[in-house]
């Protein structure tokens, strides 16, 4: 029905319409087809740059979380789902640049700017999807972090509770980008008969709603975090890592602007492609938050120890110095060698009543701990009782 429809109507235009500018030009320009200045290259170099990054740091962090941590969960599976949503919306955007969006309207033929629109279409359908996807992995990523097993805790609650809302707004964002024209075509050819909705509404309710979800995603860990017992400059350093997503708050923001542009500026095709160049950044900006928290331990666990930096640990680490029980040396391998002690070092004194005993540092695996003091005292007087763990 509605591709009968289409015939009909482009059977009623002009005959060269489709053959000539999309906009008329102003006063005194003549429309450039062959090789107009257009943004496309710029537009492109920084889409591949993007997926380079997303594609590294996701793929980063599946290694990290099977061959290091070796424990992965729901969160890295659906963010790996987002990944491949993102590489689908680029495709999309690289191919509505390939037809001409980036020149001025008036330098793109009318049928090429129907093939603008509707690769922009499939593009926005997928940003959104995407934005579902890594978003969700954040907040059950969140969830893992901070409250793996207390249902009762607030972070639990309100970690799954946000990430299932933000989910299910962009489902419907995508069936409404998706349905926004009746019939469906007319989003993107809107000489055929039939109504819309108002798309430019639709495209500011969601950089609104990415932007306050975004605020909500930075503040939902500064809770937990600032509840921690450790020392005021650790937790500070957690929740600034945390806080990198004030980065996609910016590019929220830009993108914000474009929308406005793309409703007040006649010049949809030059002004559409920085609309996209900023959602592409924002998209890429998400998934390096979702990324962040696990990227110290692969860079701790793979590059740590390559070659360069093990030789530079070797000059300037001793391993147990200042300890009177032990002595070693790292080679240039980077193995440990060991000396025997000698009697006086192996004999051990017993300790004196009240006696405060240093501990080593501590290295978790990974995680965040808590910091306890432990204050020992000895009865030299009558022998210890054994130590019962259990009644």
């Amino acid at each position: 029905m509605f591709s009968s429809n289409i015939i009909f109507r482009r059977q009623t235009l002009p005959p060269g319409m489709l053959e000539g500018p999309a906009l008329a030009p102003p006063p005194g320009v003549v429309p450039n087809f062959v090789n107009p200045p257009d943004l496309t290259e710029v537009f492109v170099g920084t889409t591949i740059v993007c997926i380079v990054i997303a594609t590294f740091l996701v793929f980063a962090r599946i290694y990290t979380k099977l061959a290091i941590i070796r424990r992965a969960t729901w969160d890295d599976w659906i963010l790996l789902l987002g990944w491949s949503t993102f590489i689908l919306m680029n495709a999309f955007s690289c191919a509505f640049a390939f037809h001409g969006a980036g020149r001025h309207q008036w330098n793109v033929q009318l049928k090429n700017m129907i093939l603008i629109g509707k690769y922009f279409q499939y593009a926005a359908g997928t940003y959104s999807a995407t934005l579902a996807l890594v978003k969700l992995s954040i907040c059950v990523q969140l969830r893992t972090i901070f409250a793996p097993t207390k249902k009762s805790d607030f972070m639990w609650w309100s970690t799954w509770s946000f990430g299932i809302f933000v989910l299910l707004y962009y489902l419907v964002n995508v069936f409404v980008v998706i349905f926004q024209c009746n019939p469906r075509e007319k989003a993107w050819e809107p000489f055929l008969r039939g109504e819309c909705a108002d798309q430019n509404a639709i495209y500011l309710t969601c950089a609104i709603f990415n932007i306050v979800s975004d605020i909500v995603i930075i503040l939902i860990p500064q809770y937990a975090i600032w509840k921690l017992r450790m020392p005021w400059q650790k937790r500070l350093q957690i929740a600034l890592i945390f806080m990198t997503a004030a980065f996609v708050c910016g590019c929220s923001a830009v993108r914000i602007y474009y929308t406005v542009q793309l409703n007040i500026s006649p010049d949809i095709s030059r002004v559409g492609l920085k609309f996209g160049l900023w959602a592409v950044a924002e998209v890429t900006a998400t998934m390096i938050c979702a990324c962040l928290p696990t990227f110290p331990r692969f860079f701790q666990a793979t590059i740590m120890k390559t070659s360069f930096f093990t030789s530079l640990k070797s000059r300037t680490y001793a391993y147990g110095k200042g300890s009177k029980f032990s002595s070693s040396t790292v080679s240039g391998n980077g193995a440990l060698s060991y000396r025997r002690m000698d009697e006086a070092e192996r004999k051990l004194r017993s300790p004196s009543e009240h006696e405060d005993v240093e501990l080593g540092p501590c290295r978790p695996d990974d995680g965040i701990i808590k910091q306890t003091e432990i204050s020992m005292t000895a009865d030299l007087a009558q022998p210890a009782e054994p130590v019962k763990y259990w009644n």
